[in-house]
C-alpha cells in the first residue's frame, strides 16, 4: 500500500530532521572511460537511470495523488476521525476518539485536560471515570478512515483526540458532571436517550436545556422516547 511504503521511509522518521544529506557529485564509472563516444553514452545512461530512481520518466508519476492531493484529503471530515489541524494549548479539555488502553482508563469518550504538549506525545490528566486525576501520555498513532463512502484509502499519524467543548449523548455515558448544557436540535430520540442526557448532571440547578422544534424555532417541549415493553421484565 502506497501510504505504508511512504510512512516506512527514512524521510518519514522522527530522526530525519537530525540527518545530514550527502550528495554524490562525481560518477566514478565515467572517469574511468577515455573514449568520448562511450563516455557520452555512459553519461546519458547514468542520467536515465537517475531519472528512473527519481520517478521522472514519463511524468507525472504520483499515482492516486494526481486525483487526490494532500490538500484535498486534509479537508475531508470523517465521523470519529481527528481533524487534520488540531489547535491545542495547556489547560484545554480534550476527548479521546478511540480506545487506546482500557486498563488505564483511556477509552473512547474519556475526557482529559492537557498538561503539556510535545511533538509526539500529549501529557494530560484524566478527568473522568475511575482514573480521575491520573496523569497519562497520549501518543501520535497511525489511523485510517473506515467510511466506505470515501473512494480513496489513506492514513495519517496523528493524535486521536478532539477539543471537548461538547460531546454527543452516547459519549457522555458513565460520567457525572456538576453542570450540563443540553442542546436538543432534533426531537427524534431513541429509547432512553433523553434519560441518559439529563442523568449526567448531579443537581437540577446544574442542568440547562435548549430545545428546537423541527422548524428550528425555540421550544419548551421535546419527545421522551421510552419503549416500556423493554422494561417489563426488569
Amino acid at each position: 500500500m502506497r501510504p505504508e511504503i511512504v510512512d516506512a521511509s527514512l524521510h518519514s522518521s522522527v530522526l530525519w530532521n537530525k540527518c545530514k544529506v550527502l550528495k554524490l557529485t562525481k560518477n566514478m564509472r565515467l572517469s574511468s572511460e577515455n573514449n568520448s563516444a562511450e563516455l557520452k553514452d555512459m553519461r546519458e545512461f547514468a542520467e536515465w537511470i537517475l531519472k528512473i530512481g527519481e520517478g521522472k520518466i514519463n511524468e507525472p508519476n504520483d499515482g492516486e495523488a494526481d486525483l487526490y492531493s494532500s490538500e484535498t484529503l486534509n479537508t475531508l471530515k470523517v465521523p470519529g476521525f481527528p481533524k487534520h489541524v488540531l489547535s491545542l494549548k495547556p489547560g484545554v479539555l480534550i476527548m479521546l476518539l478511540r480506545n487506546i488502553d482500557q486498563t488505564q482508563g483511556l477509552c473512547n469518550g474519556t475526557r482529559l485536560q492537557v498538561e503539556r504538549l510535545g511533538d509526539h506525545t500529549i501529557k494530560a490528566r484524566i478527568i473522568t471515570r475511575h482514573s480521575f486525576g491520573k496523569l497519562t501520555y497520549i501518543p501520535r498513532m497511525i489511523v485510517a478512515p473506515c467510511d466506505n463512502k470515501i473512494a480513496v484509502k489513506f492514513q495519517r499519524r496523528q493524535f486521536l483526540v478532539a477539543v471537548c467543548y461538547a460531546m454527543i449523548i452516547n459519549k457522555s455515558q458513565g460520567q457525572s458532571l456538576s453542570n450540563v448544557g443540553l442542546y436538543l436540535r432534533k426531537l427524534g430520540f431513541t429509547h432512553g436517550k433523553l434519560y441518559v442526557a439529563v442523568s449526567r448532571v448531579t443537581t437540577k440547578k446544574g442542568l440547562k436545556v435548549i430545545i428546537l422544534d423541527n422548524d428550528g424555532n425555540d421550544s419548551n417541549t421535546t419527545k421522551n422516547v421510552v419503549y416500556k415493553e423493554v422494561l417489563r421484565s426488569i
